[in-house]
């Protein structure tokens, strides 16, 4: 993310504000688990003892147990045990636990370390080394160290995100010690060690690492999540940096590039080129600390992309939701799915975390199948601690968005629908799928840290499929006071007609019993794009409209 240590920052604000998540879809259920410890990154599921763990950013390792009707957690692990100082990653496969981190972060010298812990006969855990680097530069401000920890859907391969040196290719001198470096061969990767391996020293030669096969992909900024699709194709989330570039979603593939430090989003990074004038640039945002700290000039010896080098870019974000962008000509910011536009991924400075997948088809037609994400930035700038780089773009954020993946066969890339389905987290971090549910982990403020069950309905035994062959007419369109709706039915069904604004927001919910035809009142909206919606227990009809 943005800052590793600036995202820990707001767990002591003096401001401590608590909130309930909302639910923007009336099928969708939201129970609080429980409060749980400060600093958490990571949460996972046991299948081995069906049992929810996780992971604080100083290494402690909870056990969420079930006592009657309330649920408790238990420290199991520390430092003392894996012994690595500052975490950000984890993940359970079997019986064996996975956590990654860093040592020495604010020393001159780091080390990323993955342990491995092994369940014994006795239900003690062996700790052991399972992968770590040869000590590496710090920069001293935008290390993103050891991030995200992911492991393949055959179980064979770890994967870690050694994050970049640095906020977007700049010199991190770390107060002189490293003139002119910036990126080093351990950073800004993707690695892939199999879990069969013990005790790997992980090189900082690029050399060494591409021929012991260590390298999955390159041109990474910061990857803090991954996940699998049921066909098995791999997503990484990733922040995009204090200029206003848009975070990622990235289809990972193996011995590809995705563009850092010469591009991110589907923006080119100007730093590279010689007309560059930090000060006109109408993208940098000069309360951030990039800027603040002499991030952004221009730099002349900005290294020139490889010849040849081909990166891929995000995929492409198609609407409805968190799609805003800043004009670069004019400074001003605009919803650019209202405006028909797509974008590469997300709105800047959102941070997509806690990114999974419906991969067992479990859910309803309108969410089967689909994948989900959360928003760690607050953006609304009506509450303590809200970010001063989201807050200009009016996206609020601390959200889960849903995302319906279309595939390109023919250029094998992806773009999605976004619909933002829930909204009111506090900073949000991780996030596991179990059966229908999807359980989010968030940060909050000190005291407020909590564990939220987030309720999708299930697929009926007699599927409830997304009818597109039934049409839905809505009349007339654009529309000032009353839409007509046309309905497909041949006998008078009870339905539920929804409509929601361009970023999810229900705005209209009403349950009505008709046959052929529905008569909505829309004078109260604002001019601007909508989707109606009417849910049966047969089908679930969506269409655009214009409100003027």
């Amino acid at each position: 993310m943005k800052n590793l240590l600036l995202l820990f920052v707001l767990l002591f604000s003096k401001n401590i504000y608590a909130q309930t998540p909302i639910a923007l879809y009336p099928d969708i259920g939201i129970t609080k688990v429980m409060t749980v410890k400060n600093n958490v990154t990571r949460l996972c599921y046991s299948d081995l003892d069906s049992s929810f763990y996780y992971l604080t950013y100083d290494g402690e390792v909870y056990k969420i147990i079930k006592q009657g009707s309330l649920f408790i957690d238990t420290l199991m692990y520390n430092q003392s045990n894996h012994g690595i100082e500052t975490c950000q990653g984890m993940v359970i496969k079997d019986s064996t636990i996975y956590i990654s981190g860093n040592n020495g972060i604010n020393n001159p010298l780091t080390v990323g370390k993955i342990m491995k812990g092994t369940l014994q006969p006795n239900n003690a855990r062996f700790w052991s080394s399972f992968a770590e680097t040869v000590p590496y530069e710090t920069a001293q401000q935008f290390d993103h160290f050891f991030s995200g920890l992911g492991i393949n859907s055959t179980g064979d391969t770890i994967l870690v995100c050694s994050g970049s040196r640095g906020d977007h290719g700049e010199v991190k001198t770390n107060g002189g010690l490293y003139p002119n470096l910036r990126n080093v061969a351990i950073t800004s990767v993707v690695l892939q060690i199999p879990t069969s391996a013990n005790g790997i020293v992980l090189p900082n030669d690029s050399v060494l690492m591409d021929n012991q096969g260590l390298v999955y992909a390159r041109g990474i900024r910061n990857t803090y999540d991954f996940a699998f699709t049921a066909s098995g194709d791999l997503f990484g989330t990733e922040n995009s940096g204090d200029r206003d570039m848009e975070d990622e979603l990235n289809f990972l593939q193996r011995g590809h590039h995705y563009g850092f430090p010469w591009m991110m989003g589907g923006t080119y990074n100007p730093q590279q080129y010689s007309w560059f004038n930090p000060a006109a640039d109408l993208l940098i945002n000069h309360q951030s600390g990039s800027w603040n700290q002499g991030g952004f000039y221009n730099d002349p010896d900005f290294p020139q992309t490889p010849v040849g080098l081909v990166m891929d870019l995000p995929c492409k974000n198609l609407g409805l939701s968190a799609a805003y962008m800043r004009d670069s000509a004019t400074g001003f910011t605009y919803d650019a799915a209202a405006n028909g536009e797509y974008i590469y991924s997300f709105t800047p400075h959102r941070s997509p975390l806690g990114l999974v997948f419906d991969n067992d088809s479990l859910l309803d037609a309108f969410y089967n199948g689909n994948g989900f994400v959360l928003s760690y930035t607050r953006g609304d700038s009506t509450l303590a601690g809200y970010s001063k780089l989201l807050a200009p773009f009016g996206d609020d954020s601390e959200d889960i968005v849903m995302l319906k993946m279309i595939k390109d066969t023919i250029s094998n890339t992806y773009s999605f629908i976004s619909n933002r389905i829930v909204y009111g987290f506090d900073h949000p971090i991780d996030a596991v799928m179990l059966d229908t549910s999807i359980y989010v982990i968030e940060i909050g403020y000190a005291g407020t840290s909590s564990l939220w069950k987030i309720s999708l309905p299930k697929k009926a035994s007699t599927s409830i499929a997304e009818n597109n062959s039934a049409e839905l007419l809505v009349y007339p369109n654009p529309v000032k006071n009353n839409l007509e709706i046309v309905l497909p039915f041949q006998q008078e069904e009870k339905c539920v007609v929804s409509i929601f604004d361009i970023n999810g927001r229900s705005v209209y919910s009403n349950k009505v019993s008709a046959k052929s035809k529905i008569s909505v009142p829309v004078s109260f909206l604002v001019d601007g794009t909508y989707i109606v919606e009417v849910r049966n227990a047969k089908h679930v009809l969506r269409r655009k409209f214009e409100k003027q």
